[in-house]
């Protein structure tokens, strides 16, 4: 499996999406012109946008599972959070190493999550509390998963977070210490945590 090649502008976004990305038109045919299926179609896009899930995505493999798990569970900012940066994540995977099933999801897979993508996308917050909420929601979401499929998810997320989540919470202090010693007022003009101003920097 190809290792995924971040961007070098430092957005923290997969190089084959960001800066390297050339202008293509895809397009798909509904062969059901069934008023309730284009309909549904039209739901299930409606929520795909609640998570920015890229729209290319919606013709990938994962679409199911993340639009099902979100009209399944309660959800909140935290969970649509999550959502995003692993659609992201999904979404690069698919288009890198042609990764067409969950099944093809393995070690390695989850490896590079966690340990390589999850530093790229943890915000600034006065509460240091990022990574835990994210191996969370990441948990919360394998779990509800292998009831729905008959996939195992969790053993290997459970796996790579016991061996990474140490370096993971060492990298938010370093994040947090870093931004606060060059710009200490930061939180107070931001806000309590700075997710939404390190999205629009990064999306």
């Amino acid at each position: 499996m190809n290792v995924l090649v971040l961007c070098p502008c430092n957005s923290g976004i997969p190089r084959n999406i960001c800066c390297d990305l050339l202008p293509e038109i895809k397009t798909f045919i509904n062969s059901n012109p069934s008023p309730f299926i284009q309909q549904e179609h039209i739901d299930n896009i409606k929520i795909a946008s609640k998570f920015n899930m890229p729209i290319r995505g919606y013709l990938h493999f994962y679409r199911k599972e993340l639009i099902h798990y979100v009209k399944d569970v309660t959800n909140d900012d935290n969970t649509y959070n999550f959502l995003e940066s692993f659609s992201y994540y999904l979404c690069a995977k698919h288009e890198v190493d042609q990764i067409h099933s969950w099944n093809e999801c393995q070690t390695s897979f989850w490896d590079e999550f966690i340990s390589t993508y999850c530093p790229h996308i943890i915000y600034l917050s006065a509460h240091e509390k990022e990574v835990d909420e994210f191996l969370y929601q990441l948990t919360t979401f394998a779990t509800w998963f292998e009831k729905q499929q008959t996939v195992s998810l969790l053993h290997f997320i459970d796996l790579f977070i016991t061996a990474y989540k140490s370096e993971l919470l060492l990298c938010e202090k370093l994040i947090n210490f870093l931004y606060q010693k060059h710009w200490p007022n930061i939180l107070h003009k931001i806000g309590i945590t700075c997710r939404h101003w390190m999205r629009r920097k990064t999306y």
